[in-house]
């Protein structure tokens, strides 16, 4: 992946991710920042780049330090395919409204062992992808990179406020998959419970790792609106069922994190994007949930962001991306695994960041 002119990234290039891709490094680096281009994505795919727009203060807070110095972002995605590697190139310049617009996009189909890319242009200046273009969907590159960026989804989980839609009913048929807020979850889990049952005992199982108290979920249509559906539970000892906004925060993060980690092979997205998804966890529940993500990235694609020395002291250097800010603009490298070997044989992996030998610290 590369990627210029975006927030605090001037120019990013040719990041390559691995299976599981750690994001680390101090407040302020960045490291949301490229989350972020990925909910870009995730909001022109779905035909609504003018609102995310919106919703993120507008082009001008967009653009590496406004309109008057950047005028574009530009991005280049690359995914390695069976005899070959699909391409999608992206540039999105600032319009009238302090708006985006699509002033390029193109696809690319690279053959292995072939010395020319097949390379084309969908088209210029309009405020929509042309990736869903039912004309241009005839063109087997535009289909593969389409399925792929439509695979690839950013979660959050850290709202859990008292209206927050993860602690809300939801319809009972909103399951085709977790919203990127969990708003959904209960028409998730009883949709697992109902469907894959094993995967839900796993789930359960998994929660009750983090939340012993945990009976069991209470997951049936409301009575008076069968149409909807809440998260009720029952803790162990007593008869009574108790309802989401009698969960702590961390435990309803986990439940949905526990869900996501877990959905089948099926129904999980390609590409997996969290952002902190440690935040107001135990270290023993983010000990486990270390686990779910090193489990998951066998089945997809994942990078995560975190701020926990927990989390990072569980995985491999190889796994890391040290995210640091340089001359204004966010610097993305992953560390020196070989100039590490001497300090792993006495400290941790979390214990060097600390320390700052790997860097990603203020």
């Amino acid at each position: 992946m590369s990627l210029a002119g975006f927030k605090s990234i001037r120019e990013m290039h040719e990041l390559e991710f691995r299976s599981l891709n750690v994001l680390i490094g101090a407040n302020g680096a960045g490291k949301s920042n490229l989350i972020s281009f990925f909910k870009l994505l995730n909001f022109g795919m779905t035909n609504s780049l003018k609102e995310y727009v919106g919703r993120a203060g507008y082009a001008n807070s967009l653009l590496h330090f406004g309109s008057q110095q950047t005028k574009q972002i530009s991005a280049s995605l690359a995914f390695r395919m069976d005899g070959g590697t699909n391409t999608y190139e992206l540039k999105l310049s600032h319009a009238a409204e302090d708006s985006l617009i699509y002033t390029e996009e193109a696809v690319v189909w690279h053959q292995d062992g072939h010395p020319r890319p097949d390379r084309t242009v969908l088209g210029f200046g309009v405020e929509k992808t042309l990736l869903n273009d039912p004309q241009r969907q005839a063109d087997p590159k535009v289909r593969v990179v389409r399925a792929v960026l439509a695979g690839a989804r950013v979660y959050q989980f850290h709202d859990t406020s008292a209206t927050a839609p993860l602690r809300s009913k939801c319809e009972i048929d909103q399951n085709h998959q977790l919203f990127d807020h969990g708003g959904n979850l209960p028409a998730v889990l009883f949709y697992l419970k109902e469907r894959h049952p094993a995967t839900y005992e796993i789930i359960v199982d998994i929660v009750r790792q983090v939340a012993p108290f945990l009976e069991g979920f209470m997951l049936e249509p409301d009575k008076l609106n069968p149409r909807f559906i809440a998260l009720r539970w029952r803790e162990k000892g007593t008869p009574h069922e108790l309802g989401v906004h009698q969960l702590s925060d961390g435990s309803l993060r986990f439940m949905a994190l526990a869900t996501l980690l877990n959905l089948p092979a099926g129904d999980m997205p390609g590409i997996l994007i969290i952002d902190e998804p440690e935040l107001g966890l135990h270290p023993a529940a983010i000990q486990v949930l270390t686990g779910l993500l090193q489990a998951a990235s066998t089945r997809s694609q994942v990078i995560v962001s975190t701020q926990s020395v927990t989390l990072i002291n569980q995985m491999e250097a190889e796994d890391l991306i040290v995210v640091e800010r340089e001359g204004g603009q966010s610097v993305f490298h992953r560390p020196e695994v070989g100039t590490l070997q001497d300090w792993l044989s006495d400290y941790a992996l979390g214990e060097l960041w600390e320390k700052n030998v790997i860097g990603g610290r203020p």
